[in-house]
């Protein structure tokens, strides 16, 4: 479940039309999130309100080990009409998910180049107000006095700066506090980041560069016009809706003379038939040598699956690690759901309209598209059909109501089990976690055993080695804990 301070985070670019997922850590945010997940420690509860559209404030307890707490505090210049409370806020918004990736011609911030020069010249004064908005967070942390600040100021459309400051009175940190300084550029074909750390005066650079396919086979449509596989409208948009992004991040510590450096690939794509969308990343990090790759799909409306793989060639050492994730829907049966949804929302009816023909409703929200032809194109020779394809799965995902969501990881080598589950109760944003080894085996010490077994590991012990009896228990729960948030 995203923190307050991160919703916030997120309504902000949203409302100033920044693109979150085309920055570097993003490029692995999606198996992250599937196999990565944060557990809950003991029980936490925050208490949240908007108090203005341009205000708002946070409460936090939390119980580990002792009574811990913060208040935390948001003031925005321009309005954050987009932040909703927890009984009214998706399960979607709410949760930290699969993320969808968009090509470079159907990013949002592009269609204001399609534009006439008269709705420019009336939104003007607008979007100048939302393009140098600024955002302001402090958060003071109790018993432990740790104060931390956020602030985030957009000099255009596409660059910002962002300051994140940390101070205590604890001798642990050299100065008392840490400032981590990041001048960020983001455009559609690339993104830039430059940053600066007081904490051994780190220095860092990333990069994002885009490579949008479609550009590519558009030649080939016209230098191949005899091959009708090549020149299919579903071959097209197939390579119209996927994007492959490159980037590199680079470190030096100043102080202590360290270098770090990571590079990634994200490959990312919808299905023409379905409009289902899968996640290929590849990441290395040439100083310690380890490489690592991941495939994430959702296999329908309600599920996705997620596989990683790591290897270090310094060492050999490999590990496979598979992560879920599965939506539940509402109490109300499915048609009782999409005809709600139909009611109200005028937008999503052509991407119900298959589920409410389906006589199937389980089949037909496993391919909520139905049996769609991709091949056949629209009288004007463009793949409209293809198109609708994706956005239909896009608005299926996005307004159907969930109640909650499941979640499950675990790798082969540390033989540990993750669960996670979240979801709404009442007006409260629930989560509910736990780590635990399925099986765990332990050997018996030597004061432990009986007279009688003693007497024979002792004779046994004259001719050979000893061996200790080992002892097998059930599930050992290593970690759990709740949090409750609402919000208002």
């Amino acid at each position: 479940m995203h923190s307050y301070m991160d919703y916030i985070v997120r309504c902000f670019d949203t409302s100033n039309q920044w693109d979150h997922t085309n920055v570097y850590p993003a490029m692995v945010a999606t198996p992250k999130a599937i196999l990565d997940f944060p557990i809950p420690q003991a029980s936490k509860v925050d208490i949240n309100k908007k108090s203005s559209s341009h205000s708002a404030n946070s409460l936090t307890l939390s119980n580990i080990g002792a009574i811990n707490g913060s208040i935390a505090y948001f003031y925005s210049s321009a309005p954050l009409c987009n932040v909703v409370g927890s009984s009214e806020i998706s399960l979607q918004d709410a949760v930290n998910t699969y993320q969808f990736v968009d090509s470079i011609n159907n990013k949002s911030y592009n269609n204001n180049n399609n534009n006439n020069d008269k709705n420019k010249n009336k939104n003007k004064n607008k979007n100048k107000n939302k393009n140098n908005a600024t955002l302001l967070y402090g958060k003071l942390n109790f018993p432990s006095n740790i104060l931390e600040g956020l602030v985030i100021k957009n000099f255009s459309q596409n660059s910002r700066i962002l300051m994140k400051c940390l101070s205590t009175n604890s001798n642990l940190l050299k100065n008392h506090g840490i400032l981590t300084v990041y001048f960020q550029q983001n455009y559609p074909k690339y993104s830039l980041e430059y940053i600066y750390s007081s904490n051994e005066n780190l220095v860092g650079f990333r990069n994002l560069y885009n490579f949008n396919l479609g550009s590519t086979i558009d030649t080939s449509f016209e230098t191949i016009n005899n091959d009708d596989d090549l020149s299919s409208p579903s071959n097209k948009i197939f390579y119209d809706n996927s994007r492959l992004s490159i980037g590199t991040e680079i470190w030096y510590g100043i102080s202590n003379m360290t270098p770090g450096i990571s590079n990634s690939i994200r490959y990312s794509t919808y299905s023409t038939y379905t409009g289902k969308p899968l996640t290929i990343t590849l990441s290395c990090n040439p100083l310690i040598g380890l490489l690592s790759s991941t495939y994430t799909v959702k296999t329908s409306v309600n599920s996705t699956l997620c596989s990683k793989y790591d290897f270090n060639v310094y060492s050999y050492e490999s590990d496979v690690s598979f992560g879920c994730e599965l939506w539940n829907f509402r109490k109300r049966p499915l048609n009782e759901e999409i005809s709600r949804i139909l009611d109200t929302d005028h937008h999503a009816t052509q991407s119900f309209q298959k589920l409410m023909k389906s006589k199937n409703l389980p089949n037909a929200v496993t391919n909520p598209l139905g049996n769609v032809d991709p091949s056949r194109g629209s009288s004007s020779g463009k793949p409209a059909n293809n198109i609708s394809n994706i956005e239909k799965f896009k608005d299926l995902y996005r307004t159907i109501g969930f109640s909650s969501v499941f979640k499950l990881a675990t790798s082969l080598n540390n033989h540990t089990i993750n669960m996670l589950w979240e979801g709404k109760w009442n007006d409260f944003l629930v989560t509910v976690g736990c780590n635990f080894v399925p099986f765990s085996s332990s050997e018996e010490e030597p004061g432990l055993k009986s007279s009688a077994s003693s007497s024979s590991s002792s004779s046994s012990s004259s001719s050979g080695e000893t061996k200790k009896p080992v002892s097998f228990r059930g599930p050992d729960i290593t970690k759990f804990g709740i949090s409750l948030q609402y919000s208002s």
